[in-house]
């Protein structure tokens, strides 16, 4: 999607995966959709379009990059449904069988286009990898799919919602980047209508303990 359209649009995009789950839960989890959480995550995207600022303009590729931004976005959401579907798995499980089956996916793909240049990488470069690799996806995964055990499907894709936030934080604060007033006024409307559903949510009685969900 990057190479088609502009950030903005292919973050857009792909951010839909959460309208997917919030739509499709009440159909395979039989989760009640109340009226206050469809107006949280209708506030909560009004907050996500102005953090990111989508730009104006485009070519004609934009479409293509949207439409692979959508896909990823469905494929996003598939993520998140079929977690949902699994009971009595560990999070460090489930993140060890999607990885696994996702390097044999890989593993062919590399090979048939260009091969691994690992071996060209530096020492700071092979220490970055590693960083990335056990800690943002090997260790963030793990908490992120078990934290599905425990989250309804609209919970665990309105809180989604604060991933751009904080790469907006992050932007600022350690690569010094502008920040406009329409993205500090979309960060607070992301947060404020994510706080307010979650209140909704346990004053409503979805404050249940979550191991009741789990016992047999």
């Amino acid at each position: 999607a990057y190479r088609y359209t502009t950030v903005a649009m292919a973050t857009l995009s792909y951010y839909f995966a959460p309208v997917i789950v919030t739509v499709a839960s009440p159909f395979l989890f039989k989760e009640k959709l109340t009226a206050r959480q469809v107006f949280c995550f209708i506030m909560s995207t009004l907050g996500l379009v102005l953090v990111i600022g989508v730009s104006r303009g485009g070519s004609s590729s934009d479409l293509i990059g949207i439409l692979f931004g959508l896909g990823a976005a469905v494929f996003y959401a598939s993520v998140v449904l079929l977690n949902k579907s699994i009971r009595h798995v560990s999070g460090i499980n489930r993140t060890f069988f999607q990885f696994l089956a996702a390097i044999l996916v890989l593993t062919p793909y590399v090979c048939l286009t260009g091969g691994s240049h690992l071996l060209d990488m530096d020492a700071l470069g092979v220490i970055n990898l590693l960083v990335v690799g056990v800690f943002h996806t090997g260790i963030c995964y793990c908490m992120y799919f078990s934290s599905l055990r425990y989250l309804k499907g609209q919970e665990a894709s309105i809180l989604s919602y604060i991933d751009p936030l904080v790469a907006i934080l992050v932007s600022v604060t350690f690569l010094h980047e502008t920040i406009t007033v329409f993205q500090v006024v979309g960060g607070g409307m992301i947060l404020g209508f994510t706080v307010l559903n979650e209140v909704s949510m346990r004053a409503g009685g979805g404050g249940q303990d979550p191991r009741e969900e789990l016992r047999p």
